[in-house]
């Protein structure tokens, strides 16, 4: 059914039909209780704890004696947050929460290469987010910080740290 469609449908509800409907609504979808909750109460800082709680786990994720991050669950959390529509620095500052936990994880363990290009994706969307809402210099140090910060192991350097170097640099490149 099209958005149209929906509309056709309730257009001839009176106000009290429209309360019965939101409150079934209400009860019956839990996207839908979440979105109404947060529109009656919109605390953002709640909101993006509670955000945080599962990404930290998802990035904490560990199988088979390794760290095993799922970044499609992460793309989704970050999805289902924004269409709450908290604000652009909510929504920047979980992007950027979650390329922190990352790179802080990627410090004392490894991943993949598959999993360290697919972080890398991930980099580079949340600097094409950060850029065009001005809030590239508000988050940037943070980030160029905690990639910095990432040490190399004991026989060779941290592969996700060159990667996500390389990409701030050429990120940097692009927009001077």
């Amino acid at each position: 059914m099209s958005r149209t469609t929906v509309k056709k449908a309730i257009a001839d509800f009176d106000a009290a039909q429209l309360r019965e409907l939101l409150l079934d609504i209400y009860g019956k979808s839990k996207e839908a209780k979440e979105l109404l909750d947060f529109f009656a109460n919109p605390d953002i800082p709640t909101k993006l704890e509670e955000y945080k709680k599962p990404l930290s786990k998802e990035i904490n994720r560990y199988v088979r004696r390794a760290h095993r991050p799922r970044i499609p669950k992460i793309r989704a959390l970050h999805k289902k947050f924004a269409t709450i529509e908290p604000g652009d620095e909510a929504i920047a500052d979980l992007m950027v929460f979650t390329i922190v936990e990352l790179c802080t994880v990627a410090t004392d363990d490894w991943f993949k290469d598959s999993t360290n290009e697919a972080i890398n994706k991930l980099f580079l969307e949340t600097l094409n987010y950060l850029q065009p809402r001005m809030l590239l210099d508000e988050y940037l140090p943070r980030l160029t910080k905690v990639i910095n910060g990432m040490k190399d192991f004991r026989y060779y350097k941290n592969p996700l740290r060159e990667i996500l170097l390389d990409t701030l640099y050429r990120f940097q490149l692009d927009i001077h």
